[in-house]
């Protein structure tokens, strides 16, 4: 016989098992629903675009579609409790149209018996709003956010329907939406510019598999968006390093190598570049004068933050003694074989208050015999050859990241490749020897991305975020130069662009090194400062590339040049006749008096992602509020010239933003 206070601690357990079962079989369905689930319910269209959708939100959502083609509002209202019973949906996208404004005769021997001569509407724009009057009420007894997705292009020569009635009725479904406070995806504009490239003719709505894959990333991005808006999924914040890269906005690249020093102009690609062709003596590397100091110093007389030095280039030679690739400074009569450029540019950048970096390329060698990241030969020989190749390397990055303390970025030039395609295996390297810096780039990770030229700048709105975690793959083809360009404001991942050009590249030239007699390719300063605006003022860090000359030494025309860009920016920027911050959808800015404006900069707190999507500024003039600029992307900055007005006082206002925004900078000068 048991014990009674047994007795009493076994009655305790079971309760608590009991209680444990109950409390997992009632939260079961909450635990094991690992994403958002979305149902959208159309017809042969969203089918068309479906396949892209899921494709878009596959780490984000599970996405599903109603039972084949929804066809009318008459069959929406026979099937549309059963089809939303089917699951417990975050978000329902609905839509209706290109059935119900279908003119059908059945002589018609055109498929679907489709005849606008002298058939007969499905259903009137009168029943059609009715109908889809009542779906939506039924589709509100669930607790998903709706969305209705307005009916798209119809073309001029369809067989069954007219143009202009897709335009009635998208007004007719947009008056219930208002009606019954829906969200509306107008898609109408943009699925015409699409059906124009990518449709499958004049005579016909659908698409081609072109044309579905650019609806349905319109419609996942839209419905990213929601989900990140309604708090469902997280929405992409830097990292510290790629929040630092951002907030130093502007830094340099330092392009030194071997051909430096040969008086010739530099030649990249062909049958006489310098990717295919070794330099016939590294000794001509000696320069005289080197002081890295003096580069330095006119880094930050131009406001410079942070500074970036071709380690290696394209000649594979390196400008520091490594320990594994003989082919460095090591091997040199210069300083007795003890010279290191790399630790005298990085004791300089510390000196002078500016955060190194290093750019490794590796993607070419001549010297090596290496073209894109493949190493000259065939067989057992190149094989052979190549695992050399990637073990230097790697040796190389490791001996960058463990010799020259904290590093602010390492740059692989043309990317670092991937090692499942045969490339060196960087990326662990650097994240385990330098946790803090910011990695750009390989196949699998780009912290930041190239802004699609180099001309210093980026077209606007250029957003921070990206679909993908890496940033140059596919980046032949057109559409993904524009995905640079602009990013993506509903991507997933964070990855701020990069600008770049090198200050000699002016009237016509685009010089990354040295060369002789080549003073009168510098940037006016005119150009320099459009160049600011077009790359910090729009949400870019801008990197500039310096060379300094065969003595060792930033020319002094250079060096001039970028002591008088620092200045006026200073100037024009440097004081604020006026500044707040603040959370919310209206910022006030008080000039206490009034005071002609000339530019507007404005700031958001990205440590808590990109939030805004539409501005306004207004100014008050006579007691009246006049908008004088707008815009949709602010990120880390936006710099907005204005018509030159006089005004007391400014307003910011947030016309749509993916959650509460917070406005860093709000400034007047």
């Amino acid at each position: 016989m048991m014990e009674p206070h047994k007795s009493n601690r076994v009655t305790v357990l079971v309760k608590i098992v009991v209680l444990l079962v109950m409390c997992f079989f009632m939260t079961a369905g909450h635990s094991l629903r690992s994403k958002p689930e979305i149902l959208i319910i159309g017809d042969s269209i969203s089918l068309g675009y479906m396949p892209f959708v899921q494709e878009e939100l596959a780490t984000l959502a599970e996405v599903s579609h109603n039972p084949g083609n929804a066809q009318h509002t008459g069959t929406g209202l026979k099937n549309i409790a059963d089809w939303i019973e089917d699951g417990d949906w975050d978000i329902i996208q609905f839509n209706w149209g290109l059935w119900d404004l279908c003119y059908r005769h059945p002589d018609s021997a055109v498929q679907g018996n489709r005849d606008k001569v002298r058939g007969t509407i499905t259903y009137s724009v009168e029943q059609y709003a009715a109908q889809l009057d009542s779906i939506v009420s039924i589709l509100k007894t669930s607790d998903a956010q709706l969305v209705f997705v307005t009916t798209s292009y119809v073309p001029e020569e369809e067989a069954g329907r007219h143009l202009e009635d897709a335009i009635r009725y998208n007004e007719a479904a947009q008056e219930v939406m208002k009606k019954q406070n829906v969200l509306v995806h107008d898609i109408y504009a943009a699925s015409k510019a699409i059906h124009q490239e990518w449709g499958k003719g004049r005579d016909d709505v659908h698409y081609t598999v072109e044309g579905y894959a650019r609806l349905g990333k319109r419609i996942a991005a839209f419905l990213r968006d929601q989900l990140a808006q309604a708090g469902k999924i997280e929405r992409p914040k830097p990292t510290a390093a790629q929040l630092a890269w951002q907030e130093a906005e502007l830094g340099a690249v330092f392009h030194y190598d071997l051909h430096v020093f040969d008086q010739k102009p530099y030649r990249q690609g062909g049958v006489d570049g310098n990717r295919t062709n070794p330099i016939s003596n590294h000794q001509m590397f000696n320069p005289p004068r080197l002081d890295t100091d003096q580069w330095i110093r006119a880094v930050k007389d131009a406001g410079f933050k942070f500074a970036i030095l071709t380690a290696t280039h394209e000649t594979g030679f390196a400008l520091y003694p490594s320990e594994v690739n003989p082919y460095s400074v090591k091997s040199l009569q210069w300083q007795d074989g003890k010279g290191d450029v790399v630790r005298d540019f990085v004791h300089s950048c510390r000196k002078y208050g500016i955060k190194p970096g290093i750019y490794l390329g590796i993607r070419w060698n001549s010297f090596f015999g290496v073209h894109d990241f493949v190493v000259n030969g065939e067989g057992d020989f190149r094989k052979k050859r190549q695992a050399y190749y990637n073990q230097m390397v790697e040796g190389m990055v490791t001996e960058i990241c463990t010799n020259y303390g904290e590093l602010f970025e390492i740059w692989f030039d043309g990317g670092a490749s991937h090692p499942a395609l045969g490339a060196p295996d960087v990326l662990p390297i650097v994240k385990k020897l330098q946790p803090n810096c910011l990695f750009y780039h390989n196949n699998q990770l780009a912290e930041a991305r190239w802004g699609g030229s180099e001309s210093g700048t980026v077209p606007y709105p250029c957003w921070a975020t990206f679909p993908t975690p890496y940033s140059h793959s596919g980046d032949t083809k057109p559409d993904h130069l524009t995905l640079l360009k602009h990013g993506d404001p509903a991507g997933p991942y964070w990855m701020p662009a990069m600008s770049d050009a090198p200050l000699r590249g002016f009237n016509g030239r685009h010089e990354w090194f040295w060369e002789p007699d080549d003073e009168d390719h510098i940037f006016p300063l005119d150009h320099l400062m459009d160049m600011y605006l077009g790359s910090v003022g729009r949400n870019s860090t801008l990197i500039v590339g310096l060379t300094p000359d065969p003595e060792g030494l930033l020319p002094a025309p250079d060096v001039q040049r970028l002591k008088e860009w620092g200045a006026e920016i200073d100037r024009r920027f440097g004081t604020p006749l006026a500044s707040t911050q603040g959370v919310g959808e209206e910022l006030f800015l008080d000039l206490k008096q009034p005071t002609l404006v000339r530019d507007i900069v404005l700031q958001e707190e990205i440590s808590a992602g990109e939030r805004v999507r539409a501005y306004a500024v207004h100014a008050q003039w006579e007691g009246q509020w006049q908008e004088i600029a707008r815009g949709t992307c602010i990120g880390h900055k936006r710099i907005q010239e204005v018509e030159h007005i006089t005004t007391s006082k400014l307003k910011l206002v947030i016309e749509h933003s993916m959650a509460v925004p917070r406005i860093k900078n709000f400034s007047a000068f």
